[in-house]
Order: structure tokens, then sequence, then C-alpha cells
């Protein structure tokens, strides 16, 4: 094989190399030309759902900012409120304020501390059932 032969082979190798390279990258740009469409034609439906869920958000925190009973949310590693209703506001005569960040025991008479302590230990350790969220504990003063 001369020198000429050698170059035309290498040109052909080339030539199939970047041939591959195109077919891929045009297979590439097809897979993401699908993938755009499919999640363009799935935005509406998204755009719905997160109303919906914007929605059932809002009836949730209403539901739980104006219930008739007192509700306190709370980090059960610290034990500490991190969200509270109203009633539970009106109740204490505190500001919501004052009541967030607080040690729940706080609000509570000290005869239902020990009682505070082993439901918040019984949802650390994830047990869950209604006892442990039906706990029912004295307001300081109440």
């Amino acid at each position: 094989m001369d020198s000429h032969d050698a170059e035309l082979q290498t040109l052909r190798i080339r030539l199939t190399e970047a041939t591959e390279a195109r077919d891929q990258a045009l297979a590439r740009l097809h897979d993401a030309e699908t993938a755009y469409r499919d999640l363009h034609d799935r935005i509406p439906d998204m755009v719905v759902a997160a109303d919906k869920l914007r929605a059932s958000r809002a009836r949730y925190e209403n539901l739980y900012a104006d219930a008739p009973d007192m509700f306190a949310s709370v980090d059960v590693e610290t034990g500490r409120i991190v969200q509270c209703n109203r009633t539970l506001v009106r109740a204490t005569g505190q500001t919501r304020d004052a009541i967030m960040g607080r040690p729940l025991r706080d609000l509570h008479e000290p005869e239902c501390w020990a009682t505070l302590s082993d439901a918040l230990q019984r949802l650390r350790d994830g047990d869950h059932d209604d006892q442990v969220r039906d706990v029912e504990l004295r307001l300081r003063g109440g």
C-alpha cells in the first residue's frame, strides 16, 4: 500500500468516525427533543396540580389556624413549638411570637411534664399511635 492509499484509508476511517459521532449526536438531540415535548405537554397538568396543592394547603392552614381546639406543632427532637393556632394564643394570653420557639412544657403545669416528655420520646422512637397524638395536657393557670 502506497502513501496515497494510506491517506485514503485514514480519511475513510475519520469520515466513518465523524459519521458515527454525528449519528450519535442526532440521536441524543432527538431524545432531548422528545423529552422536551413530553415535559412541555405535561406543564398544563403540572400547573393545575400546583394550583390544587396551593388551594388544599390554604384550606388546611385555615382549618389549623381557626380550629376551636388548641393546636401546637412541636419539633419532636427539641420539644419546641414550631407552629400554633389562634385558639392556643387566646388561651395562653400570649402573642404568637412569644409562643413560637418555646419548649412546649413551658405552657403546661409541672404535673404534665412527665406525660409530655414520655409522649415526645415515644414519637422520637417512631410510635405514632392515637394515644401519642391525642395526649391531653393542662395549660399553666388553666
